[in-house]
């Protein structure tokens, strides 16, 4: 995922390389700050607590956009409801907040690969505001070496990703409840595939709590 401030510079002053500062490790990854810096890289890869991750700097208007690289993955059973649901939720928060991102979505099963979301699931988040155009994939060994944070909706999601992760992505997983504030004590995004139309504004509700929780993560 890309995370940078649109209004972010740093004036450029060539001919020295520049130090890099890693800050708190948070949920979200790592925070990284650069004082002094130089010149622009294209990019620098920096490593911190297994993760890997992309320091670039945009040059423009005599100006340098430092841009932190991340991308995360949200997952669910089939990614029809819950997890497309959440990718298109966090990109257009992350856009309201100013901040630039890959996000995408996979399902844990390939049983609804190239479908659409559920139509009802699209309905609720149109009358929230949201346009859910991703079709449903099945999440592949890449994805784990790919994304910085794969967030899986519920308990189940979490057991099934520790075992398909190779050990050394198995750090990455999380649940989206985690990220929660307002809904703090609830321990997953309920299935609403079987439910009425009360399951699926609570998945919605649930998860821009989780989103704003990602995009504060990132912003401190």
């Amino acid at each position: 995922m890309v995370v940078c401030k649109k209004n972010a510079t740093f004036a450029p002053a060539f001919g020295k390389m520049p130090e890099w500062s890693i800050g708190p490790h948070s949920k979200c990854g790592v925070r990284v700050t650069v004082p002094g810096v130089r010149i622009p890289l294209f990019p620098q890869m920096i490593k911190e607590r297994g993760l890997q991750i992309s320091l670039f700097f945009l040059y423009s208007a005599n100006k340098l956009h430092p841009i932190i690289y991340m991308r995360i993955l949200f997952i669910c059973l089939g990614n029809i409801c819950r997890s497309p649901l959440a990718e298109t939720i966090l990109n257009a928060k992350l856009a309201a907040a100013g901040l630039h991102a890959e996000v995408d979505s996979a399902g844990l099963i390939a049983y609804h690969a190239g479908e659409q979301a559920d139509p009802r699931m699209r309905a609720h988040a149109a009358r929230r505001g949201y346009n859910i155009t991703h079709r449903a994939r099945q999440i592949t060994q890449t994805d784990f070496f790919r994304f910085d944070l794969i967030i899986g909706m519920d308990a189940d999601n979490q057991r099934a990703l520790q075992q398909l992760a190779p050990a050394q992505t198995a750090h990455k997983i999380r649940t989206a409840v985690s990220y929660c504030d307002k809904f703090r004590h609830a321990d997953a995004v309920p299935d609403p595939y079987y439910g009425g139309d009360a399951g699926f504004e609570y998945a919605i509700d649930l998860l821009e709590d989780a989103c704003d929780g990602i995009i504060a993560t990132l912003q401190h």
